[in-house]
């Protein structure tokens, strides 16, 4: 049996922030930005480390459910990628679809998805509880839960609150989100909560390229299976479930029937597990299009499929092993027999979309 190939609790947490964020149409770096506001909301608030490395992580993993929803937006919203931006950021058309009752079960869903997640990392239970509270709770008929209730994490509000400054304030400025943020004061997040926040605000968000707590929490290190990253990925669309695995499986007995070193054989394997990364940045509009792409989707697809803008925290000996597992599978080689792979590869991609 072939080993599996593996990646640090840490960098998993990582790669699943980004991939949250890219499917939410937010940047790539927004929910580490978040973590960190909503860990110095924690201090302000009294809170000791420990709490600070669990909002971290709860914050880092708050999106991490939200390809498990993107059928359900796109259904919504039309587009999932965009029309999900538009709603966080409070810049939908006031003629949106979106009501309470047809966002609920969507929101119920994401934050069970990101419990479970969490399960899987093996994270503490204290993140997987916040992660299903993150969108309010279905026993109260309600998104927003009483003010800081015997059952519901403090996590909960830190990332609410950081999470709506860091999404709100580049599009309305500070002072806009603010404002934003004051009308729902005592509904989403407690009024003494924002009070704390509030003079805190302009100095936190340009101090966001400062860690505010370590990544060393019990575990970080701990290895976990990277496939659980591509069935993360998957989750987009029903029809992409174990693409990535059946990937990477071609892929390592590509590179044994090529004569590969195992060296050069598992940054390979490791690339296919995760070359679908930039699909959840895609409306799922142009995945589930009928027959080919016409030269413009194709175009915005590919431009932002295989964007090389998109990266993601890990050590740097990781990087060089992905970057090496990109370069096989994504550039012409000086092998005639991964050439010949690639080329079939990427001509059935053409065909089927995937």
């Amino acid at each position: 049996m072939q080993p599996e190939e593996t990646i640090t609790v840490e960098d998993a947490v990582q790669v699943l922030a980004m991939v949250g964020d890219l499917s939410m149409g937010l940047p790539p770096d927004h929910s580490i930005r978040t973590a960190r506001l909503a860990a110095r909301l924690a201090e302000e608030n009294g809170d000791g480390a420990d709490a600070c490395t669990s909002t971290r992580l709860v914050a880092l993993l708050r999106w991490s459910g939200s390809t498990a929803t993107a059928a359900g937006f796109a259904h919504l919203l039309g587009d999932d990628v965009l029309g999900r931006h538009a709603m966080v950021t409070r810049t939908l058309s006031g003629h949106s679809a979106l009501t309470f009752a047809n966002v609920l079960p969507l929101a119920q869903m994401q934050c069970e998805v990101a419990g479970d997640i969490a399960v899987l990392l093996g994270l503490p239970g204290g993140v997987e509880n916040s992660l299903r509270h993150l969108f309010g709770s279905h026993h109260r008929g309600d998104m927003q839960d009483v003010l800081f209730a015997p059952n519901i994490p403090r996590a909960v509000f830190y990332v609410r609150l950081a999470g709506d400054l860091e999404v709100l304030a580049p599009a309305h400025g500070t002072d806009g989100a603010l404002r934003l943020i004051g009308e729902r004061a005592g509904v989403k997040y407690p009024a003494t909560l924002v009070q704390r926040l509030s003079p805190h605000a302009q100095d936190w968000l340009a101090m966001l390229d400062e860690p505010s707590c370590a990544a060393d929490y019990p575990g970080h290190d701990r290895r976990v299976p990277l496939s659980i990253v591509a069935d993360v990925i998957e989750l987009k669309l029903p029809w992409l479930t174990g693409y990535s695995r059946r990937v990477a499986a071609l892929a390592r007995r590509g590179a044994s029937l090529a004569g590969m070193l195992a060296l050069e054989e598992s940054p390979l394997v490791r690339a296919a597990l995760l070359h679908g990364i930039g699909k959840v940045a895609v409306p799922n509009l142009v995945w589930e299009r009928p027959g080919k792409l016409d030269a413009a989707w194709s175009s915005f697809s590919r431009d932002h499929y295989w964007s090389e803008d998109v990266h993601y925290s890990a050590n740097a000996r990781s990087r060089r092993r992905w970057n090496l597992g990109s370069r096989l599978l994504l550039s012409n080689t000086d092998s005639d027999f991964i050439s010949g792979c690639i080329n079939r590869w990427r001509r059935a991609q053409q065909e089927y979309r995937v």
